[in-house]
């Protein structure tokens, strides 16, 4: 079962497809937040992303936020797309 990380993990990068780049073990880490985040917000019900409301998808974003730091030249909105599709 995934749980939310006590560390903080650096994103090294973005690839252009906006793909998280980070060290080998930040990844698997930022995948299984993003589950756990998933899981813990949303109803259990919803069988399409295309049917969650952006103020729940931004409740993820900002949870991911707290555990995952992002590169300063990389806006914010790059990973957030890739992330949130």
């Amino acid at each position: 079962m995934n749980q939310f990380p006590d560390d903080t993990y650096a994103i090294t990068d973005v690839s252009p497809i906006r793909q998280p780049l980070a060290l080998e073990e930040a990844l698997p880490k930022y995948r299984n937040t993003v589950g756990f985040c998933v899981r813990d917000i949303l109803d259990i019900t919803i069988k399409n992303w295309s049917g969650v409301f952006d103020d729940d998808k931004m409740k993820i974003w900002d949870k991911m936020k707290m555990r995952f730091q992002f590169p300063r030249n990389v806006p914010d909105d790059l990973v957030k797309a890739y992330t949130m599709k």
